[in-house]
């Protein structure tokens, strides 16, 4: 009997154990997490600590899209780019690394005049306000 009752409280004190660890993993990840929303919040504006965007969702705001008229200036960029737009407070450089990183596709030295990079950052600097 007194294997037994060993075998159980071991087992008791594993299950325990493992309770604990998940506990505390769980707020680990969660804390994680928040760190990881606040940094991108602040990554676009380049101020730490300003909040921006909409406190109750968490969301930032997007820049309005330019009413231009006469001559239209040109739209090159790739279809997959499409409906992209820069977030306020969000230059057109910093929007494009932004975008090309979303997709894994920014690289730092291909920034040249035909590049995603360059289109994508003119069509946000000519585009939105």
């Amino acid at each position: 009997m007194g294997t037994a009752a060993a075998t159980g409280v071991a087992v008791v004190v594993c299950m325990a154990a493992t309770a604990h660890n998940i506990y505390v993993g769980v707020k680990i990840v969660n804390a994680v997490k928040d760190k990881n929303k606040k940094e991108i919040a602040e990554e676009g504006t380049g101020e730490s600590g300003k909040e921006t965007g909409d406190s109750k969702t968490g969301e930032r705001e997007y820049k309005k899209k330019k009413n231009i008229k006469g001559k239209k200036p040109k739209d090159d960029i790739a279809d997959r780019f499409r409906g992209q737009k820069p977030f306020k407070g969000e230059s057109g450089k910093e929007a494009a690394k932004r975008v090309l990183q979303e997709y894994g596709e920014y690289d730092p030295d291909d920034t040249g005049p035909n590049s995603d990079f360059n289109q994508l950052k003119k069509f946000f600097d000519t585009h939105f306000e």
